[in-house]
């Protein structure tokens, strides 16, 4: 218990030294641009004051779009998670050695939708002000596209590393000292590099909506791809000659299961391209 807390521990500290220094950068830095030049940090609170309820119904919309994305997207991790624990504790610790690499990837990625929302919301404000794109060329859609293209240039990137064999193996030894999960990550792991350039676009896809503002489009892309997903992992789970869906299900090798959110994976990039 004692190695637990401690991580835990750690953890809450990093959050509240992190919430800390977000909120002091925050207070420090965050004015409002006069009009007619200099900063003020107070004089149009009047002004401001009219349209809150304006920007307070589009936070909402926003922030319960993207929960609602996330919610979903969490929802098909666990199912996920479930499904590899009932193959046994090899089988589940194979899944989180997985899972964690999985979400390195996805922390790397949404740090380029971050940054590609920011693009676009740009290049919108400035299309709409009648203004040119900082480099000079481009509407919000070419500025999206690009973003895109360096998606899947670096997800390719770390995809083509990850299929080296040695890169593959040093990984998994790094992370898994039981020779038996080591070889259960070692039968799926291909599957999770080919899973990094979808995620990259998916991710990157995120952002590009939240650029625009399609919080709606965003919800229902996701849940298309959960659906996707779901629908492969009972196709599999009924195709070994169980007695119900239950037990097929039940009986999913880890593979299977990774092929379900490699499906999901890739819906949800159709639905950026189609978007």
């Amino acid at each position: 218990a004692a190695p637990t807390l401690d991580v835990s521990l750690a953890t809450l500290a990093a959050e509240i030294f992190t919430f800390v220094s977000l909120s002091s950068a925050l207070q420090e830095n965050i004015v409002i641009e006069d009009p007619n030049g200099g900063v003020s940090s107070g004089a149009r609170e009047e002004e401001l004051g009219e349209s809150s309820f304006a920007l307070m119904r589009q936070l909402l919309l926003g922030s319960g779009a993207l929960f609602l994305r996330t919610l979903i997207l969490q929802g098909c991790l666990a199912a996920a998670a479930a499904l590899a624990a009932s193959g046994g504790a090899e089988q589940a610790a194979a899944h989180q050695v997985l899972s964690q690499l999985y979400l390195l990837a996805s922390f790397a990625f949404d740090a380029l939708a971050v940054a590609a929302s920011s693009l676009v919301a740009d290049a919108r404000g400035r299309s709409l002000a009648g203004a040119a794109t900082e480099d000079g060329d481009g509407t919000p859609r070419d500025v999206a596209s690009r973003c895109t293209g360096w998606g899947i240039a670096i997800g390719g990137a770390a995809s083509a590393l990850c299929a080296v064999p040695p890169v593959a193996s040093a990984v998994t030894g790094l992370l898994c000292a039981d020779a038996g999960v080591a070889a259960r990550v070692a039968e799926v792991f291909p599957l999770l590099a080919l899973s990094l350039p979808l995620q990259a676009v998916a991710f990157i896809g995120d952002g590009v909506f939240n650029g625009f503002e399609a919080f709606e489009a965003q919800f229902r892309a996701m849940g298309g791809a959960a659906a996707v997903g779901v629908a492969i992992v009972l196709f599999e789970a009924t195709q070994g000659g169980h007695g119900s869906l239950q037990e097929g299900l039940l009986a999913l090798d880890l593979k299977e299961i990774w092929m379900g959110l490699l499906g999901l994976q890739l819906a949800r990039v159709v639905g950026v391209a189609a978007w």
